[in-house]
């Protein structure tokens, strides 16, 4: 007997042993081997990491005013554990009826207390949030997260609001967490050039994808400790890395301009009810673009419309506006002086597969009549003096075919085909000529306008002025730039005469003539592309095959000719006109002046004490002090 009792007291001996060594083993897993993953495992259980937004930099017009900005905001989560735990759940609903906490403890089960205080939670959140706070009951059933979303992008007056409401309810397991939103004060206002940014605030387009290095912020972080019910312990913050914010971009923009080109276009599609319109108004001197808009546009916020900024990604083929290019380089090499006659076969010139028609029976015309009348022929004439070989330099000169670098997104470098690529050169020159068989941008068509306003000198045209830090230092500025001598001043100044004349008496613009102040300018009216349904190229809408007339009209010039201070250039695309014609002289030519009779007295220029008469003097003038610029 004792003998089995002693094998039993050996046998739960050695039992109790191997438990403990087992444990022992499990215990030196645990504390030993696994301690790090165990460590890590509850210190995030124990330890959050609170992000502290940063703000992304602000963008602002020439004189500072805001175009975008970021606010804060909050988004809000729950918290499922703490939104149905019954001490949680008996304490907010006690508050909500005004009833002792231990009666309500003793009266309901935890399911019921759950469902009532769901029910609070929901109707405060809807105090704030509207019809989205009572989806909290649906939320809860249908998610298993731990913690979820409840609202994104909360107001900061509403997040205080909700905040108040759910100290004062006592209600636990709803959280805030901060964040910073891009706003933008107009919603229409420049919004190809702007852009805008992802749900991760990142720059997708214009100047918030373009200078999105500069604009986006570093995020900062506070490491805080939670207790037992998931509250921060406010004694025990760790950690703590402050968030840095983007810097300022300042734009050339000038927002009363740009307000007021806004206004115009506006305007002008509900007249004329275009399928596209552009325009572009910049500083001749500097190359400072000062208003960039098209139509259609897009809303900021929504990101609903066309978010295509056509100004720069849009090509067309110029039409007339190209003339210039012609005549600046028969000028320029000194093949024709103004009082040069250039025959222009009584407006109908018919040689194999050139068949060129003008508005009216030219004869005899002289260079800068060319221009006024606007004669197709006579611009033939020219480009076959310069030849197409130099005229295809001249073009690549004033910046076609060519990207201008400006900082913004998806801009397109146009198209101009280099001479011996086409079967019938003739031909392909007599459509380059009066501006076809070349694709542009409405931007590139103003740089070129520039040049002859300046001098003859292609500037960069930019649209950010300069970058700034937190503390106002400048740390990145754009200054006006000349690329190159285009064509000398000599002939830019003839041709600036030339332009004066259209828009006279007898030129294709009187309706951009603008009272008390010269403006030089050439139309251009295009038969409008035809395309199939693949993209492709397929002739052109000029009443053929039933399909009705339609047209792509324009108008560039700049102002006071003498002296000039903005340079623009007007696109229409497709316009519908009531009555009357469609040419870029009656319908681009007045969108043109309206806004440059605005501009000019915001801008301080005050009108010339000289009637426009006299400076129409180009029928006396004679071409002196040429300067050969090359060829």
């Amino acid at each position: 007997m004792e003998k089995i009792l002693q094998k039993r007291v050996l046998f739960v001996s050695l039992l109790l042993v191997a438990g403990f060594s087992v444990f022992s083993v499990r215990l030196y897993h645990l504390q030993i081997v696994r301690h790090e993953e165990l460590s890590g495992i509850a210190e995030g259980e124990r330890l959050r990491k609170l992000t502290l937004p940063s703000s992304r930099g602000g963008i602002v017009d020439r004189n500072g005013e805001a175009l975008v900005r970021s606010q804060p905001v909050a988004h809000v989560y729950g918290d499922r554990t703490r939104l149905l735990d019954a001490k949680n759940c008996a304490r907010v609903v006690a508050h909500d009826e005004g009833v002792p906490l231990k009666d309500y403890r003793q009266e309901y089960d935890d399911e019921e207390l759950r469902r009532r205080s769901v029910a609070v939670v929901s109707r405060t959140l809807a105090e704030v949030l509207g019809e989205k706070g009572y989806q909290l009951e649906t939320t809860l059933s249908e998610t298993s997260k731990v913690r979820f979303a409840v609202s994104k992008e909360l107001a900061h007056d509403d997040a205080e609001r909700l905040r108040a409401l759910i100290s004062e309810r006592k209600i636990s397991g709803i959280e805030f967490e901060d964040a910073m939103t891009r706003f933008y004060p107009n919603i229409h206002t420049l919004s190809h050039v702007l852009g805008y940014v992802n749900d991760r605030n990142e720059g997708m387009e214009g100047i918030e994808k373009t200078f999105d290095e500069h604009l986006r912020g570093t995020d900062g972080y506070r490491l805080v400790e939670l207790g037992g019910d998931r509250r921060e312990i406010a004694a025990y913050r760790a950690e703590n890395q402050p968030p840095v914010n983007g810097r300022t971009v300042s734009l050339t923009i000038d927002l009363g301009l740009q307000t007021r080109l806004e206004q115009i276009l506006d305007k002008a599609v509900v007249e004329y009810r275009p399928e596209r319109l552009m325009a572009v108004f910049m500083n001749p001197i500097t190359g400072e673009i000062l208003a960039m808009a098209s139509r259609p546009d897009f809303n900021l916020n929504t990101k609903a419309g066309n978010r295509k900024n056509l100004a720069i990604s849009h090509t067309i083929e110029p039409g007339s506006t190209l003339k210039i290019v012609s005549l600046a380089a028969a000028y320029d090499l000194q093949l024709v002086t103004p009082n040069t006659p250039i025959f222009c076969h009584n407006g109908f010139y018919h040689k194999g597969a050139v068949f060129l028609q003008d508005h009216g029976s030219y004869g005899d015309l002289k260079p800068w009549e060319i221009l006024e009348k606007s004669s197709n022929i006579g611009a033939f004439m020219l480009a076959k003096q310069v030849t197409s070989h130099t005229l295809y330099s001249y073009m690549r000169d004033f910046g076609f075919g060519t990207k201008s670098g400006i900082d913004l997104t998806y801009e397109h470098a146009g198209v101009v085909n280099r001479p011996g690529t086409t079967v019938n050169e003739e031909l392909s020159l007599s459509r380059v000529a009066m501006g076809y068989s070349i694709d542009v941008t409405p931007l590139q068509m103003v740089n070129a306008m520039a040049t002859i306003a300046n001098g003859g000198l292609l500037m960069r045209p930019y649209i950010v002025d300069r970058v700034t830090d937190a503390d106002g230092r400048v740390v990145m500025a754009n200054e006006p730039e000349a690329i190159r001598r285009v064509v000398s001043e000599t002939a830019a100044n003839l041709v600036r005469r030339a332009m004066i004349e259209v828009t006279g008496e007898n030129g294709t613009a009187k309706l951009a003539a603008i009272e008390g102040y010269t403006v030089a300018g050439k139309t251009g009216t295009a038969q409008k592309i035809k395309e199939d349904e693949k993209g492709r190229r397929v002739g052109y809408f000029n009443g053929k095959d039933g399909a009705p007339h339609r047209y792509v009209v324009s108008f560039g010039g700049f102002l006071p000719a003498e002296n000039p201070a903005l340079v623009g250039i007007v696109v229409v695309d497709d316009p519908h006109v009531k009555s009357g014609s469609t040419f870029g002289g009656t319908v681009a030519a007045p969108i043109f002046r309206e806004f440059a009779e605005a501009a000019m007295p915001y801008l301080g220029v005050e009108p010339s004490r000289v009637p426009r008469r006299a400076t129409r003097a180009v029928r006396r003038s004679v071409a002196v002090d040429y300067i050969p610029n090359r060829r």
